[in-house]
């Protein structure tokens, strides 16, 4: 969403500073595809390759401005090795710059730009004059050319619209900044919110397994192998293990039943940390004990139940559902 605000927010820009300056882009560029060894003869440039805006009547070789407004114009003049030639770029009747090419060892290319600030109807075009007897052409090289182009961000400075037409411009370029700023905080905002929001749709993981084996061996994993619940996949009866999918936090309960004059000692295990114990026994009855534990996870943490050498009797009662072993994720991390 953000991203579509900062593309409505650049358009909007852009449309106003283009009613702003009041006039679409001009843009020309023309080269020549002929030689031209006559006298007193405006240049035709006739072969178009830009030609934005109206402008550049290649017919009569001459650009017409059609606002007022400052331009760049640019002139390439080529000579042939002992020749030379003399361009000029002439406004109306006056000329207004020169471009001289030609050597005594090579073809030379001579190249000018000029900065003019027209009148709406100027014409523009490149004459020869006397100075200078060939200019040739070189289509596969591109040259000479004619170009030019209207600086839409320059107009006639000495008119009151300029200056209005500044301020707004300066205003809008602040706000625009501002409101820029804006959009890229709230992007980073939504950015962290996205992220956590991902870590919170993590689905539910939750199991729950009960023993129906009397156990009496020691050093041994204890396999709750009747599954009762298993959200998630995470617990592995045939092992008797759990491996948290996802970095968080979980709750594990163990319930550990010992026969009359028995007792039993089951840790539960992170990896192969002891992080927990429960103690069942009694000497005048069958006794079951239940411990929960708070744990921090991993991702890939392997986590089970098992009896080391404390104790003797591990009793099952699959009719009571009892013992137990159950975990759940509470939160991702």
């Amino acid at each position: 969403m953000p991203s579509l605000v900062k593309i409505s927010l650049l358009d909007f820009r852009g449309n106003l500073c283009a009613a702003y300056l009041k006039h679409a882009p001009v843009a020309f560029l023309a080269e020549l595809t002929k030689d031209v060894t006559i006298q007193n003869k405006i240049i035709q440039f006739d072969n178009v390759k830009l030609y934005i805006g109206d402008a550049y009547l290649s017919v009569h070789r001459n650009f017409i401005a059609p606002v007022n407004g400052l331009y760049q114009f640019s002139v390439t003049a080529y000579a042939s090795l002992y020749h030379y030639i003399v361009l000029e770029l002439t406004v109306i009747t006056r000329v207004v710059g020169k471009v001289l090419a030609g050597d005594t060892a090579y073809d030379e290319c001579r190249s000018k730009s000029f900065l003019l600030q027209l009148s709406s109807r100027d014409d523009v075009y490149v004459q020869h004059k006397t100075t200078g007897d060939y200019l040739m052409e070189n289509p596969a090289a591109r040259f000479p050319t004619f170009s030019g182009v209207y600086t839409t961000d320059s107009v006639v400075k000495n008119e009151p619209e300029y200056q209005q037409m500044l301020s707004k411009r300066l205003l809008l370029d602040e706000n625009y900044y501002t409101l820029h700023s804006k959009i890229d905080n709230l992007t980073k905002r939504v950015d962290a919110l996205e992220k956590e929001n991902a870590l919170l749709k993590h689905a539910p993981v939750a199991f729950l397994a009960e023993l129906t084996k009397d156990v009496t061996s020691q050093n041994q994993i204890i396999s709750f192998d009747s599954v009762k619940l298993n959200i998630g996949n995470a617990y592995f009866n045939v092992h008797g293990n759990f491996i948290a999918p996802v970095n968080g936090l979980y709750q594990f309960s163990v319930t550990a039943c010992a026969q009359t004059h028995h007792y039993i000692v089951l840790e539960l295990i992170v990896n192969t940390r002891v992080v927990g114990k429960v103690l069942a026994g009694d000497t005048g009855y069958n006794e079951c004990s239940s411990n929960s534990f708070l744990l921090q996870l991993s991702t890939s943490d392997d986590v089970y139940v098992q009896h080391k050498t404390s104790g003797d009797y591990l009793l099952a009662n699959p009719g009571a559902g009892l013992p137990t072993f159950s975990g759940v994720l509470l939160n991702v991390i």
